[in-house]
């Protein structure tokens, strides 16, 4: 007469007479056997489950948010990388952070914005960039720093306001944007 194997352990082969001859195929990490498991069955991508002898799928646990399980059988979740996130349980990718957002460690579920003064061009950046002299941004989540304007210069970089700019001396004018220098302001024609 054929045993059935356990939950947790499968057998493959037919009049198996014992439990023991079971337990020697304890169901691998990643995976479960419900009660007469004749192979074992993948937990579902998002899922994982750590240990050997998984009796059926409610073991397989959720990924946490920041942490995604690409494929099915996983036993261990992975980070999402910095750069990128995962807010939601059970994921099985990480989002690219949206421009004016990054992240600088791995495991987040969340981009946070640059701060003022700073800008990210594009996703998937661990830091945000500092506005470079001649530039600034005013707001938050900037993915892009915006010019001084012509008739001066802003020498600071990281500018969060406008309020850096300041004008040519008396007699020069500058017709350019972006400038950081004094040193780009002409003299006027006499």
């Amino acid at each position: 007469c054929a045993y059935p194997c356990p939950a947790g352990s499968y057998g493959n082969t037919t009049d198996l007479q014992t439990a023991e001859e079971c337990l020697r195929t304890k169901c691998p990490r990643g995976h479960h056997c419900h009660e007469a498991s004749v192979a074992p069955t993948a937990c579902p991508s998002g899922t994982y489950l750590p240990t050997k002898g998984g009796e059926g799928i409610a073991d397989c646990t959720p990924c946490t948010p920041g942490y995604v399980a690409a494929n099915p059988g996983s036993s261990l979740c992975t980070p999402c990388l910095a750069g990128t996130h995962q807010a939601n349980a059970s994921a099985t990718s990480c989002d690219a952070c949206a421009p004016g957002k990054a992240v600088g460690f791995d495991g987040s579920p969340a981009c946070y914005e640059c701060a003022a003064g700073s800008f990210a061009p594009t996703g998937s950046l661990d830091v945000c960039e500092p506005c470079a002299a001649g530039t600034y941004s005013a707001s938050p989540g900037a993915s892009a720093c915006t010019n001084c304007p012509s008739g001066g210069y802003c020498p600071d970089a990281a500018a969060a306001s406008a309020l850096v700019y300041q004008e040519c001396p008396t007699g020069s004018y500058n017709p350019s944007t972006g400038s950081s220098s004094s040193e780009d302001c002409v003299l006027c024609a006499a």
